[in-house]
């Protein structure tokens, strides 16, 4: 037997490891056959680490999870010192040796690319569900183009053409084409303003009223301007309500109108609508005024929606398939330094630690401590004042 190989054998209940040839059984004492249960060499250059084991042949055998050379890194998909398996669910995560073991993007199902669809959902039974202001382009990809009465603004989503615009141009929101009764506004070009009520002899109606022919009469008191008497004919609500599908509305506290998923515009003094009309094929938006959410959000809203609040103060809360949320955005994946939330593998969150133990540490501080605890349990390096702290907040 060659001199860096080594052989186990057993016989009945016992297990030898032999380093050189046998030439008679008699020589082993209590022996009368034996059973060949392993042959390794002990000539591996470089040894094998972790768990592996050197075969006969002068090479490393991993175990599973383990891969290199000398089974010294974490094969693709596992990771920590023991390679262990990412989480499941987990398409990608912090993999390797010295990784943590975070998810950095999960498996989803209904991806909007399974039915051709750009800027919506695909439904079961393979029809496409476009955000809103979104609509199918003349080449046949739905949700890819903007509905009439949208334009593509600079962030590549489909916004609402300013108040009184039923056209406007892409990029800059220039109205092309003003509805019926409004006329564009000399100082702001991407909106129009309604025609003043004038009656029959000359008298124009102030704000807040409407000419009969005669005379001029109030408004609803849902309405802050109007063209007629009912809540039906408001130009700009009133009341802190927003215009809806041609009717005035109010909305809860994150700017979300009554009755939509879509928000509220201050500058616009209207919400975005789903109204689905089949003649037209698509959401009357010659009845609303502002943009809905971002291209890729299915849910979004402004936290603490008041008078001053803009839209650009929108945050997503809930993205399409294959997005994940990051700073109340929908991503692609989380940015560097940053992992999926484990507890549902869709928002990305920040490892914070502080060395100080603040006590008046934030909850998302508590959770990502948390984690670090749990990590460094995972890996044996828990060090002993990190295991008394965890242990004074209950982890």
């Amino acid at each position: 037997m060659s001199s860096n190989l080594w052989i186990a054998v057993t016989t009945g209940n016992k297990r030898l490891i032999l380093w050189d040839s046998v030439p008679d059984l008699s020589q082993l004492p209590g022996v009368s056959s034996l059973s060949l249960s392993a042959m390794e060499s002990n000539a591996c250059s470089p040894p094998c680490s972790g768990a592996g084991v050197c075969s006969a042949s002068g090479q490393c055998a991993c175990p599973s999870g383990f891969n290199g050379t000398s089974c010294e890194v974490c094969a693709k998909g596992f990771f920590g010192p023991s390679c262990q398996a990412c989480p499941a669910g987990c398409t990608t995560c912090d993999d390797g040796i010295t990784g943590s073991g975070n998810c950095l993007s999960s498996t989803t199902g209904n991806l909007s690319s399974a039915c051709n669809c750009l800027n919506g959902i695909c439904g079961s039974n393979g029809q496409c569900s476009c955000n809103a202001g979104w609509t199918t382009a003349s080449n046949g990809t739905q949700c890819s183009t903007c509905a009439p009465g949208f334009f593509l603004d600079g962030n590549g989503n489909c916004a609402v053409c300013g108040l009184g615009c039923q056209q406007c141009a892409d990029g800059s929101g220039v109205c092309v084409t003003c509805k019926q009764g409004f006329t564009q506004d000399a100082n702001d070009r991407t909106k129009c303003d309604a025609v003043q009520s004038v009656t029959g002899s000359g008298t124009v109606c102030p704000d807040g009223s409407f000419s009969n022919g005669s005379a001029c009469q109030p408004c609803s008191p849902s309405c802050s301007t109007c063209s007629g008497p009912t809540s039906n004919n408001c130009i700009v609500c009133g009341n802190g309500q927003f215009l809806l599908g041609g009717s005035c509305v109010p909305t809860d506290g994150n700017g979300v109108c009554t009755g939509s998923s879509m928000i509220a515009n201050n500058n616009k003094h209207s919400c975005d609508s789903k109204q689905f009309f089949p003649d037209l094929n698509y959401p009357r938006s010659d009845l609303i005024g502002n943009t809905g959410c971002p291209a890729k959000c299915t849910s979004c809203g402004i936290p603490n929606f008041n008078v001053a609040s803009t839209i650009n103060q929108l945050q997503c809360a809930k993205c399409l398939p294959g997005f994940v949320l990051s700073n109340g955005t929908c991503v692609g994946s989380c940015p560097s330094g940053a992992f999926l939330s484990p507890k549902d593998n869709l928002t990305c969150t920040r490892m914070l630690f502080s060395p100080s133990f603040s006590n008046t540490c934030s909850e998302n501080c508590h959770y990502s401590l948390f984690l670090s605890v749990w990590h460094l349990r995972r890996s044996g390096r828990l060090l002993s004042d990190l295991q008394r702290w965890s242990a004074s907040l209950g982890w």
